[in-house]
């Protein structure tokens, strides 16, 4: 089993799209973006297949669908196991890869204390990362192959076959540094209930 840490960028907050005004506290912040790339090299020189990453989401969503899937701040070490005391998110949905090669996350940040953490940073403007984190589940899951980009060059590369994701966890430095730029923001009413998902395109929310 090959234990799969992977830093995807995901996060610098463009904007608020909702703002409560009232001045009292109870707000719920909703944030959503891209948390992974398929059939992409990521800095980790790593490639996530399509069809590996939609299966893997696909079996961890009824999990996410049950609220028991939380976002850490931070990734545990590899001697660790997930902690409540590093808790500050809910996943609330995770999309399957589009067309652009994204996959989309939603969740709501938590008033724990690395929760409250997250927000002042956000709420500061500065970026923040969202990175997967999972597993490799046999050694047949993954194989070296070349790995050519946009330029030309040949890179040796791990492509990712077969893949359970066990969460989205916020961190400091991601592999897949875009995911920082298009992170979306929301601070929602408490009286606002199933907010459907709005998942953009990499090149709409650039637009935007």
């Amino acid at each position: 089993m090959k234990q799969l840490h992977e830093i995807f960028w995901e996060g610098k907050v463009e904007h608020i799209e909702e703002k409560a005004t009232d001045g009292k506290s109870g707000g719920k912040y909703i944030i959503s973006g891209p948390f992974m790339r398929a059939d992409f090299m990521n800095r980790n020189h790593r490639v996530y297949t399509k069809e590996a990453a939609n299966k893997a989401i696909s079996d961890i969503r009824p999990m996410v669908e049950e609220k028991r899937i939380r976002m850490l701040v931070d990734h545990p070490g590899f001697f660790e196991g997930p902690s409540l005391m590093n808790a500050g998110a809910i996943l609330l949905e995770l999309s399957d890869v589009k067309e652009d090669g994204y996959a989309y996350y939603k969740a709501q940040i938590l008033d724990t204390d690395v929760g409250k953490n997250l927000k002042a940073i956000l709420d500061a403007g500065s970026p923040v990362g969202v990175s997967t984190r999972g597993y490799v589940p046999s050694e047949d899951g993954c194989e070296e192959k070349d790995w050519i980009d946009s330029d030309g060059n040949k890179h040796k590369a791990e492509y990712i076959k077969e893949w359970v994701l066990e969460s989205v966890d916020f961190v400091d430095d991601p592999a897949v540094l875009d995911t920082e730029i298009y992170m979306k923001l929301h601070t929602e009413s408490l009286k606002r209930r199933n907010v459907p998902m709005t998942v953009k395109s990499v090149e709409e929310m650039k637009s935007a």
